[in-house]
């Protein structure tokens, strides 16, 4: 399980490590002392890797008193609006539907939202960006991790999924799927049952395959991922994104 020394890579990495543009901050708030409450219960982390040239990072943090809610949110932005605006679109669905479904109309306690990319990766044929987001309503019994992962045709900037990227003809294929990504999860009693529209996200040299918690094993296994180089998936890749 990781705990607040993950937690601590990341801000250090986000802070440091990428070029960042002017925050967004709405209200004033002790950064500090509310994103220590936050390290405390943000568990599952995984250290994010170097983001591709021509993006910079965005930050915004915002406290809404009417739902006693930390905001905190790590934006990707380049050139691309048409990436930028379907990313940006994404990240905000996620937060709006965690406050409609588990924000009441009195919080006495502090409840947060935060979401950070821990990839981001850009090539002639793929951008591909991977969210990790925790949220907490006071009261809950622990936190909720997910990924969130965006991927896109680099030179059309349409957002592709699953479907759009592998080839998956017959039975054989998803069988091989399945069999593939349970090897890659490597761990005991996680498997693959079936293949549907599955998160996934690309960087230079593999391909990972990201599950929520929950998705396909209990709390405590966390967020799950399986990595393939993606010499073992070349066959199943769409010509156009070999």
């Amino acid at each position: 399980m990781r705990t607040t020394i993950a937690v601590l890579l990341v801000i250090c990495f986000c802070r440091c490590s990428f070029q960042n543009t002017e925050s967004s901050v709405t209200e004033d708030i002790d950064f500090s002392e509310s994103m220590s409450s936050i390290m405390t219960d943000f568990e599952f982390f995984y250290p994010p890797t170097p983001i591709s040239e021509g993006f910079a990072l965005d930050t915004f943090i915002q406290f809404d008193p009417s739902k006693n809610l930390d905001i905190f949110i790590f934006m990707p932005v380049s050139d691309m609006e048409e990436v930028n605006n379907v990313v940006k679109a994404g990240i905000e669905s996620q937060k709006n539907e965690f406050i409609e479904n588990y924000l009441g109309e009195e919080n006495d306690f502090r409840n947060y939202f935060y979401a950070v990319p821990i990839s981001i990766y850009k090539d002639e044929k793929i951008i591909s960006l991977l969210f990790v987001i925790s949220y907490y309503s006071a009261g809950a019994a622990h936190p909720m991790t997910v990924y969130h992962s965006f991927n896109f045709d680099a030179k059309t900037k349409q957002q592709i999924d699953f479907n759009d990227y592998f080839l998956v003809k017959s039975k054989a294929d998803t069988t091989f799927f399945t069999e593939i990504i349970t090897r890659a999860i490597n761990q005991e009693g996680v498997f693959l049952h079936e293949l549907y529209n599955l998160s996934f996200n690309i960087e230079k040299d593999t391909i990972s395959f990201d599950f929520s918690t929950y998705e396909i094993a209990s709390y405590v296994d966390g967020l799950i991922q399986g990595r393939i180089h993606k010499k073992e998936l070349y066959d199943k890749i769409k010509t156009k994104y070999q």
